[in-house]
């Protein structure tokens, strides 16, 4: 049987203003490159992509329905790695040993 440790972790400090500008930034630059390239105006072609999610209540509630088995499949995968869990497919040999 393998004894419990808790130890305390060290975590950088990191803010949501700076992970959400090293990752939606860049997408944003390289999307209007595109659309430039398209020879689309990239702010029209944002605002068209904004007022069709949420332009109203229906379009609105069809990104939740959309995006929350998203976020409760990432829910659950960052739940999983925070316990460590492993593959599961040790767990037959493990058990199936005689005592």
């Amino acid at each position: 049987m393998k004894s419990v440790c808790i130890e305390k972790k060290f975590h950088t400090r990191q803010t949501w203003g700076s992970t959400l500008a090293v990752s939606t930034l860049p997408a944003l630059v390289i999307g209007a490159v595109i659309f430039q390239a398209a020879g689309v105006s990239s702010f029209r072609a944002y605002a068209v992509m904004l007022e069709g999610a949420v332009g109203n209540w229906y379009a609105f509630s069809e990104v939740l329905v959309k995006a929350i088995p998203l976020m409760f499949t990432g829910l659950a995968v960052a739940l999983a790695a925070r316990m460590a869990l492993r593959s599961s497919a040790a767990w037959p040999s493990r058990f199936s040993e005689p005592v």
